[in-house]
């Protein structure tokens, strides 16, 4: 059955051709082959454009339904050029199936295009387009406007902002800066306010313990939802310079109420704590001043009362008893008057050195001698009026020195008298002069009480005295003239003692002094 099907579906012997319908007519049979191929040309060309159409537009909704129509109208076609072929051929089993293929595709192409048909009418007309074409313009010319405006709003406020002498910024929720105000960039060497734009306070030009301070306070205000006022930061600045910041912090809320970032203000106080810090300066320097005076005035009428006391009664005593005393007796008392007179005036001497050098008129006046024969007639002069022993020792037979000898007489007889003072009777006072390196080094050391280590650190304040010294008399200068006096020369001074054992004090003073200060 099926070959018979093929050779009666494929051979047409059975058959006439459709020509001797025609009658063979060569007119009749030329317009139909025209018409033909004419409309199966037409049929194949619309296929080719509808592809074209709906590749080049591939947002045109439906695109499917053309390649569908493209279909149909290619078996249609095809339908067409089987007529001009049946016109010799009889193949008509051929001709109807593919007639039947064209049946097939046109009946569902128009199935498929019922349900198509409202979601096409639903799309808008060209009217309709143009009409939300023109409204399209017209939001968008709004909106352009709206933008402008709120661009020049924006700006207004942003110059605003950088004309406040304040510094200005704030932050979202995590603490990245979403702008500042023309202070803050520069401040912290940005440039301009948009480079600031999501950056955080790790990516500035602060430390990292001032950004977690910041970090810290701002998670704080964030958090609690409370604003901090006067908040005194210190910040080391873009230039290297330390500020002080007196901040305000405010947590930024949106239409909810909800906490979405933080709005902080700052102005630089570095002026005003510095006068603050002047003015404590000051008050701390009259307080001591003013202890200063006390300490003076006790120190000195106590010290200036004995010599005083000792002068009276010795002149009483040559005024009312001169005729019954003896030479040696008169001879006597008139030293005791001399010698408290020389001690009042080398107190005077010491109080003025302390003020000329506090008032910076204290001058050196250094000039060239030889020390070794001056160190040696200074500790024979000091001999004679101790029981002490002075052991004088130097490694050089002689030393050429410029220095101010008024000042270094001052110096050493400081440091030899406080040995001798503060060390039992009879005990010996060791005295060295060593030259080295260009300087000349002076060691006096006792075998007295020694200075208690936590007092040390005041030795050379004026009118200041060890807290061991008892009963023994001194007003506090010694040591605070040899300081200043070693300072005019460029020198060192170092102390070593303990309570008990003694004290050792270094002098090291340049052996030139005009050569080291050309």
């Amino acid at each position: 059955m099926s070959l018979e099907f093929l050779n009666n579906f494929f051979f047409t012997g059975q058959f006439i051709p459709h020509g001797h319908c025609y009658l063979w007519k060569p007119g009749l049979v030329t317009l139909h082959i025209l018409s033909d191929s004419l409309i199966a040309l037409a049929y194949y060309s619309i296929p080719i454009m509808l592809v074209y159409f709906v590749r080049k537009r591939q947002d045109v909704p439906f695109s499917w339904i053309f390649l569908m129509f493209g279909t149909f109208i290619i078996a249609c076609g095809t339908t067409h050029l089987m007529e001009i072929w049946t016109l010799w051929h009889p193949s008509y089993w051929l001709s109807g199936f593919l007639k039947s293929i064209t049946a097939f595709v046109s009946v569902y192409t128009a199935v498929s295009l019922v349900p198509l048909i409202p979601q096409v009418l639903a799309l808008p007309s060209p009217a309709q387009l143009e009409m939300a074409n023109v409204a399209l313009h017209k939001e968008i010319a709004e909106r352009k406007r709206v933008e402008v405006a709120l661009r020049e709003s924006q700006q207004m406020l942003q110059l605003v902002m950088d004309n406040i002498p304040q510094f200005i910024f704030w932050k979202d929720r995590k603490s990245v800066y979403l702008g500042c105000n023309r202070n803050f960039a520069q401040m912290s060497s940005v440039g301009s306010s948009e480079n600031i734009v999501g950056k955080t306070d790790y990516e500035l030009a602060w430390k990292k313990e001032e950004a977690d301070f910041f970090f810290e306070c701002d998670s704080r205000v964030m958090d609690g939802n409370t604003p901090e006022y006067h908040i005194i930061e210190c910040l080391i600045q873009a230039d290297g310079k330390q500020a002080w910041l007196e901040s305000n912090k405010i947590p930024l809320h949106d239409l909810e109420g909800n906490v979405v970032g933080i709005l902080g203000t700052f102005e630089n106080i570095t002026e005003r704590k510095q006068a603050e810090e002047d003015i404590r300066n000051a008050l701390e320097k009259e307080r001591e001043l003013i202890e200063l005076k006390s300490r003076f005035i006790s120190i000195t009428s106590h010290e200036f009362r004995t010599p005083l006391s000792t002068i009276l009664s010795s002149a009483d005593i040559l005024e009312f008893y001169n005729q019954k005393l003896s030479e040696d007796n008169k001879n006597k008392h008139l030293q005791r008057i001399k010698n408290s007179v020389k001690n009042m005036i080398e107190l005077l001497d010491d109080v003025l050195f302390i003020g000329k050098d506090e008032a910076g008129k204290q001058e050196l006046k250094p000039r060239l001698f030889e020390l070794v024969q001056f160190c040696s007639g200074l500790v024979e002069q000091i001999q004679i009026s101790t029981s002490h022993k002075i052991t004088f020792s130097n490694q050089d037979e002689y030393i050429n020195a410029c220095m101010d000898e008024k000042l270094l007489r001052q110096i050493l007889c400081n440091l030899i008298s406080n040995a001798i003072k503060y060390s039992p009777q009879g005990n010996t006072v060791y005295f060295d002069l060593v030259c080295h390196c260009g300087e000349v080094i002076f060691k006096v050391q006792d075998e007295g009480i020694g200075i208690p280590e936590k007092e040390q650190a005041q030795l050379f304040t004026s009118f200041q005295r060890a807290s061991n010294v008892g009963a023994i008399p001194g007003t506090g200068l010694g040591l605070a003239i040899v300081k200043k006096a070693v300072n005019l020369h460029n020198g060192k001074i170092v102390i070593d003692s303990r309570v008990g054992v003694g004290t050792k004090v270094t002098v090291s003073i340049p052996i030139n002094y005009l050569e080291n200060n050309k």
